[in-house]
């Protein structure tokens, strides 16, 4: 049996904005490592305002946050509680700024499942309306190249397009969630590409790749060309993905 600690014991906060985020987000990764289990209490305020090295204002903001989630629960005259897991009210992901490699990799493992599924659907639904802003996307794209400027927008924009294009508003707005999330990892590896001569001219086709089987409805060659490409992107950024080219291979075999 896993020993459970009795306190916090989290590193001191560092950075100035959006402390009660970091503060709340440490809390959930305690319980999701099982230090604090449904039911459990939480330590005081002035306890974990002192763990953290902040205000007792700046716990407040994270606790209330987690409560809204619906991770934390309170009761009077029994202090702040860990919540069931069936009371959970949402999914989260904190921000990966600091993503370690290993965080990195999953997340874009469930980019690939997401993405793949989203160009086979929007091979088979996509409007001429569609392929006409994705057109104007892969141009401003060609655009950043040649200016030789951060390309992350119109990259964005266009995955944005191809999960409209599945008229699933699941698809849109999880994936809108995941890709906010994870702007910074592909800004990271926008800015490596751009350091190599002949790379950005590459991550374009692996984008026009999407767009050709887009444009013949093949929703087969779309999945492929999108797993392909996010593939690559982890590649790009030193992440080792599972999935992703072994899906590639089995839809192109």
């Amino acid at each position: 049996m896993k020993n459970r600690k009795s306190s916090l014991s989290p590193p001191r906060v560092i950075r100035p904005e959006q402390l009660s985020d970091q503060v709340a987000s440490h809390i959930l990764e305690a319980i999701d490592q099982g230090d604090f289990l449904p039911g459990d209490r939480l330590p005081s305020e002035a306890k974990l305002a002192m763990d953290f090295g902040v205000s007792r204002t700046v716990i407040r903001e994270a606790l209330a946050r987690l409560k809204y989630d619906g991770i934390l629960e309170s009761r009077q005259g029994q202090g702040v509680r860990i919540s069931a897991e069936s009371d959970r009210r949402s999914f989260r992901l904190g921000e990966f700024f600091h993503a370690t490699n290993n965080e990195a990799s999953h997340l874009f493992e469930l980019r690939a499942v997401l993405e793949g599924d989203a160009a086979f659907l929007a091979a088979s639904r996509r409007t001429e309306e569609h392929l006409e802003r994705m057109q104007a996307c892969l141009d401003d794209l060609q655009q950043t190249i040649r200016a030789n400027v951060d390309g992350t927008g119109p990259d964005f924009t266009f995955h944005h397009l191809v999960a409209t294009a599945t008229h699933n508003k699941y698809f849109i707005e999880l994936m809108d969630f995941l890709n906010l999330r994870i702007k910074e990892v592909i800004h990271q590896a926008r800015s490596n590409s751009s350091q190599q001569p002949g790379l950005p001219e590459v991550v374009e086709d692996e984008h026009m790749a999407i767009y050709r089987a887009l444009i013949h409805m093949d929703p087969d060659g779309a999945r492929q060309a999108m797993l392909e490409h996010i593939q690559k992107a982890a590649d790009r950024l030193g992440l080792s993905i599972l999935g992703a080219g072994a899906r590639a291979c089995s839809a192109s075999g």
